[in-house]
This record gives C-alpha cells, structure tokens and sequence, in this order.
C-alpha cells in the first residue's frame, strides 16, 4: 500500500517571480505534482524537476474553468499515489483565493495540508504604485474587499482610511459610485493596478470620481488591484480633477 502523500498550499506572490517566498521555491523544486492557477507566473514553473506532473486548474473570467470540487479531488488523489502536491495559487493561498477551502478538504480527507504563505497583490499591487496601504496621520486601518461580493457595507466602508479592491474590474464604476452614494468625498483618491509587480503592470492614478472612465478610456482589464483612499496621494503630485497615468 502507497503511503499518504502531502499537500503544500503555497503563495506565488501577486506576479513578479522573484516575490515568491525562499520556503515556497524550495518545496517547488522537489515537487511530485503542481497544480496551478492561471494568474501564476510560468516562470516559477521552470526550475521544478523535470518528472513533476503539471496541473492548470486556472479560472479565468467568463472563460472555461475548473470546478472548486475537481481541484479538491486533484490534490487528495495525488497526494494519495504518495506524492508530494503542491497547490501553487497567485499571491496569498488565504486571501480570496479559496485555500481554506482547499485545506479542510484535504483535512477531512486525512491527508496532511501544509500552508507556505505568500505576497498578496492586496498590498504588493498598491505598494509597486509607491502607496502605503497604512501611514501615520493618514491611514490607521486598511480592509480587502472582494469586487464579486454584491453585498458590500458601503455604510461602513465609507469610514474606514484605506480600501483595496480585488477583482473588482467588471463592477468598478458601480462599486465607486456605491462609495460616493454612501457619503464619501468625490474627490477622495483612488488607483487601479493591472499585473502588479511584473514587466506589464498598467496603472492610474484618479479619485472616485474620475477613475471608473479613466480605466475604460485606457483599456485597463483585469488582474487587477483598487486602492481608494487619502494615501493614493502619496504616490506623487495628484491633482484630483485630472488624471495622472503611469505606463
């Protein structure tokens, strides 16, 4: 009889191959099996050993994806055959990218889950614009926020100093007038991000009002990183009426 393999839930980082961390390369390269998101970058997929088996189980938007439940029997049959499985997710396994999920199955299971944590493009996406997510005198808090969610507390979100959207491409003009709506300065700053950290990143600095059309005017799509709040000013001269681009 095989005996149980394990499974290494491990953060890719929000883009830039070198932003994994030292712990999850390392279990990289003696994995048996990668089963990998499509947000990953197919840098990281070079140096593993030439026998691992690759799995996509990449989900893209409004395209073709891999159910949450085949994902789940993956990693457990792998891990059953002996193997060493790594489930590889973009940024952090436990930020919106359903690694708790994943972990009580193979729980349940009976098959040992280990997770390597990595750089969310929650704040590495908001950092590469040179904005801190938190600085004193301007932000004490910050809260992510999923843009799939139709039940967001725009009441209470209005009072916080920083909020980071992710996924929130398809639904940002009405996420951003949902904001203003609910009593937040028009004028308050705001940035978008496509691919954070690597050689394509796009991004666009704006406020609340004027975000929503700068995005569509530029062709910014998704993966991308929101950031609203008084600290998008720190990322330079902003005026507030106008638009400041950054190719």
């Amino acid at each position: 009889m095989v005996s149980s393999g394990i499974v290494y839930l491990v953060g890719a980082g929000p883009g830039d191959p070198e932003l994994i961390t030292t712990r999850g390369l390392k279990v990289l390269k003696r994995a048996d099996v990668i089963v990998y998101d499509r947000l990953v970058n197919q840098k990281l997929l070079l140096d593993v050993p030439i026998v691992c088996e690759l799995i996509d189980v990449g989900k893209s938007p409004r395209g073709p994806s891999a159910s949450q439940s085949w994902i789940n029997q993956i990693l457990v049959s792998k891990a059953r055959e002996g193997k060493t499985v790594i489930r590889l997710k973009g940024g952090d396994p436990f930020v919106f990218g359903r690694g708790g999920e994943e972990m009580m199955f193979c729980q349940k299971s009976g098959i040992t889950c280990k997770v390597i944590p990595g750089v969310s493009s929650a704040l590495a996406g908001v950092a590469s614009l040179q904005i801190p997510v938190t600085h004193r005198q301007i932000s004490h808090n910050v809260v992510i926020i999923s843009g799939h969610s139709e039940d967001l507390d725009y009441r209470n979100l209005v009072r916080l100093d920083t909020v980071v959207m992710l996924m929130g491409r398809d639904r940002l003009a009405m996420i951003l007038k949902g904001f203003v709506q609910a009593g937040k300065n028009p004028e308050t700053p705001a940035a978008a991000v496509q691919w954070a950290t690597t050689v394509n990143e796009r991004s666009l600095v704006a406020n609340l009002c004027t975000l929503a059309d700068g995005v569509e005017k530029k062709g910014l799509g998704a993966p991308m990183v929101v950031v609203i709040g008084d600290v998008v000013g720190l990322c330079g001269a902003v005026d507030r009426k106008s638009l400041h681009e950054k190719n």
